[in-house]
């Protein structure tokens, strides 16, 4: 008899990963090819890993020990209480003693300090990071509205928050301090903006989590991200 396909067994209570091939003769498993589970769920681990590195904002995955398959969907995992949680940002990487945590796979600060631009950057720089850059609705939207959830800092309003945008080498064109152009379809900007002024060369997020360009010399509260 001879059974096609992977499968798994227990063997004196030791999990054993055996090969595509099987046979069964006499009651007694004949092993072919076979590894332990700890290396097959390893790459699994690594397999995972991967896909979760690849998806912008992906902190979390998870592994099923029976089968291998990966989420990224903690609503995924609710139901089935076997799947294994790993984490694809190390937490220490995000210094928790600075004031720093990670949301969304952002490693990020709020400081309620108003200051201009500037002094707002070097404050950051401190730290070996930047003011923060609000590239993506998907990601870093919903990393601010979870760092802001955690603390008593208003959001609303005129209220307005830094962020790492600057146009200081061609009027209108906006790029992040690492360099990269904002994109104008990429949603962040509220309607209407940037209003290209002449006298507006860094830029803001508003209460709508939408952004504008503003003048470097006003004072706002701001955001410290470190990449991690």
């Amino acid at each position: 008899m001879f059974i096609t396909g992977a499968a798994v067994l227990t063997v004196f209570s030791t999990l054993v990963w055996c090969g595509s091939v099987q046979e069964i003769r006499h009651g007694s498993w004949r092993r072919m090819h076979s590894v332990t589970a700890a290396t097959v769920t390893s790459r699994n681990v690594l397999r995972c890993a991967s896909r979760c590195w690849s998806r912008d904002g992906c902190c979390k995955y998870f592994v099923h020990p029976q089968d291998g398959s990966c989420s990224t969907y903690l609503e995924d995992t609710v139901n089935d209480r076997m799947w294994q949680q790993y984490d694809s940002v190390p937490a220490l990487a995000c210094p928790a003693s600075k004031g720093y945590s990670l949301h969304y796979c952002r490693c990020i600060m709020l400081v309620t300090t108003v200051t201009v631009y500037s002094n707002a950057q070097l404050r950051c720089q401190q730290d070996g990071g930047h003011v923060m850059h609000y590239k993506s609705l998907t990601v870093d939207r919903p990393a601010v509205t979870s760092l802001l959830s955690n603390k008593t800092f208003t959001f609303s309003g005129t209220t307005r928050l830094w962020v790492g945008g600057k146009d200081e080498n061609k009027d209108g064109l906006f790029e992040w301090t690492d360099g990269e152009v904002i994109d104008q379809a990429s949603g962040v900007w509220s309607t209407g903006e940037p209003s290209i002024s002449p006298d507006e060369s860094c830029v803001v997020l508003r209460p709508e989590y939408r952004m504008a360009d503003q003048n470097c010399s006003k004072t706002h509260s701001y955001i410290c991200q470190i990449d991690v």
